[in-house]
């Protein structure tokens, strides 16, 4: 019985242990607006949600309809991001 008390307290510890390792990661199975955030820093997830997220918003759009091609820039548009992301 006391083997097994002993086990279960040193369990308990490596999972405490391995969670406080791992406090500035974000968990597994995190995604935000589609894009997998798991397991990176926050410094990481931000580059990588401004990179797939923000950074394609700064591109020109360009809409072919029949013979008239017109363009849309992201200023004239209005398209941004006003808020800090959520991390």
């Amino acid at each position: 019985m006391t083997a097994l008390v002993a086990a279960l307290v040193a369990a308990a510890a490596a999972v405490v242990i391995y969670d406080h390792g791992h406090q500035d990661r974000l968990g597994k199975g995190i995604t935000i607006g589609g894009v997998d955030v798991s397991g990176l820093s926050k410094p990481e997830a931000e580059a990588k949600l401004r990179a797939r997220i923000l950074d394609p918003l700064n591109k020109t759009v360009v809409v072919d309809h029949g013979s008239v091609r017109t363009t849309y820039e992201p200023v004239a548009a209005a398209l941004a991001c006003e808020s800090p992301m959520a991390l």
